[in-house]
């Protein structure tokens, strides 16, 4: 299945404001800012990633890093 442009808009607003930015150094609040035109952008990169069935070679070879939360 594919996004929607209505289904990214949603998990965009979703975002808590206040939270770290991710490895890209892009805060929440700037992806909230983004709007309409981001949510549409982002459909079209998902969408073509989702028909392609492959990630692009640079998102691969993230690192996980276990946190402990004791």
């Amino acid at each position: 299945m594919f996004p929607t442009a209505w289904d990214i808009q949603a998990g965009l607003a979703s975002l808590k404001r206040d939270k770290v930015p991710g490895p890209n150094n892009l805060p929440p609040a700037v992806m909230k800012a983004g709007g309409e035109t981001l949510a549409r952008h982002l459909t079209t990169l998902f969408t073509k990633t989702t028909a392609h069935a492959a990630e692009p070679l640079h998102w691969k070879g993230g690192r996980l890093v276990p946190l402990w939360k004791g």
